[in-house]
């Protein structure tokens, strides 16, 4: 078993009392939280066991992850290995090292297209299919599974080609949903690629606002509706009415939803009820922005004028212009149609289905992903831009085709054992049978020419 104090060591000082600290194996950055409790009592003993019930949630690929929590181990510095640092309680939080998506949106790593364009469809692909997986481990404590095939005939293309093959692991039992309460760009973390991939890892983060709604939700028809809350300040377009209040009994939350449904003009926005839905939108929000490189207005009439700045096709005819210029008008169908050619058919049509999602309860983002799924694979396989991007797919098929490579197996035989499901240990055992009967073999061939080199010696010749 790995020994703590030698497990990790300290590397960079941040502000906050924070530092980075790096896992000595393999050299992975985390972020060193210390928390100190300076006089045992309440505090202390309801503190206890709080980092392994917040890792339970906070366990996922997608998700700023707490990784490990260190109660008394020393840890030195890099560069001064005999200067220990010896804080009592230390939690380990993902690195991410390329900053957040909203730094990128103010700072874009590509020029705008003059098609209309703004970030590559890979990266919104990227983002979207990365903060699904998030919103539904959190909503309804599902995992993706990801698993590879090979192609075959022309659609390998490549050494890196392969086939996505997606699958659900069952939800997590007695799952209390979470809604996250604050999905926006500065709350999309990003790291540096670790492997073949195009991009790295895209990670939600900022929990400070999340509510765990503490009721097992019992099927997919059961709704799920965030806590009260009461805020009267409004600044655009950062606004989040989530961002502090108080609670209320779920009987209220779902009495409220059901009279929003009614009749939506009869609850104020504070008292609307914050779904699932509420979050899918507000994703929808953040790849119309990476898509169309400004921000949406708000979804409701606007609290400074009354007015609706956000329609679509099918309200076009009862919208009423604002005469106030609060903010530009946005027809989401028409800002995201056929003519934006810089994104494939599936992109557009995933924001859009996002985009009419605000406060309903009975959708979700499993869903979301297995409606578009197809979308996705069709731009991976389909468009020039899709054939060159490398996800986690991509990576865990080079990963094994070199592994194997190390393990001796021919290619050919690679890829036959892991279309046929076989695991890592079994391909290994596989390998050694081969190897073995290689051995053999030749052996065999040897003892022959031996034989006929001896028989030959035996002839004699009259």
């Amino acid at each position: 078993m790995e020994n703590p104090k030698n497990a990790y060591t300290l590397y960079k000082p941040l502000l906050d009392g924070l530092a980075i600290v790096k896992r000595m194996r393999d050299g992975e950055a985390f972020i060193a939280e210390p928390f100190e409790f300076p006089v045992p009592g309440e505090t202390e003993l309801r503190a206890r066991g709080a980092a392994e019930a917040a890792a339970n949630i906070l366990n996922h690929e997608n998700l700023v992850s707490l990784n490990t929590e260190m109660i008394n181990i020393p840890l030195a510095w890099q560069n001064k290995p005999n200067e220990e640092y010896w804080p009592s309680h230390i939690i380990l939080w993902d690195y991410c090292d390329a900053g957040t998506l909203e730094t990128m949106l103010e700072n874009p790593p590509v020029e705008r297209s003059t098609r209309g364009g703004f970030l590559p469809e890979s990266l919104v692909w990227h983002v979207a299919i990365g903060m699904l997986r998030a919103l539904q481990w959190l909503h309804e404590g599902i995992r993706d599974v990801y698993g590879v095939e090979p192609e075959t005939g022309a659609a390998r293309k490549n050494f890196y080609s392969c086939k996505r093959v997606r699958s659900k692991a069952l939800p997590e039992k007695d799952w209390m949903p979470v809604l996250h309460r604050n999905i926006k760009a500065e709350s999309i973390y990003l790291q540096h690629p670790k492997g073949i991939e195009t991009y790295g890892a895209v990670k939600l983060g900022d929990f400070g606002v999340c509510v765990v709604t503490g009721k097992v939700r019992q099927n997919e028809r059961t709704p799920l509706v965030a806590m009260k809350v009461e805020n009267s300040a409004f600044q655009h377009p950062s606004w989040d009415p989530m961002a502090s209040g108080v609670e209320a009994p779920l009987e209220v939350l779902r009495e409220n939803l059901f009279a929003y449904k009614k009749d939506p003009k009869s609850r104020d926005i504070v008292d609307r009820p914050y779904t699932a839905g509420s979050e899918l939108y507000a994703l929808g929000e953040i790849l119309f922005r990476m898509m169309r490189g400004r921000k949406l207005p708000h979804a409701e009439r606007c609290i400074l004028c009354g007015c609706d700045h956000v329609y679509r096709n099918e309200t076009k005819a009862a919208h009423v212009p604002c005469p106030h210029s609060c903010f530009t008008a946005v027809n989401v169908d028409e800002e995201l149609g056929d003519w934006l050619t810089e994104y494939s058919a599936g992109l557009r049509g995933l924001v859009r289905h996002l985009l009419r999602v605000n406060r309903l309860e009975m959708v979700s983002a499993s869903r979301m992903l297995d409606m578009h799924w197809k979308g996705y694979q069709s731009w991976t396989r389909d468009t020039a831009d899709g054939r060159t991007y490398r996800d986690v797919f991509n990576d865990i098929w080079v990963r094994r085709m070199n592994w194997s490579r190390k393990m001796g197996l021919r290619p050919g035989q690679a890829v036959r054992l892991f279309a046929a499901g076989e695991s890592p240990q079994a391909i290994f055992q596989e390998a050694v049978r081969d190897a073995q009967r290689e051995e053999d073999a030749k052996k065999k061939e040897a003892q022959r020419k031996e034989a006929r080199r001896v028989d030959d010696a035996d002839v004699v010749v009259v």
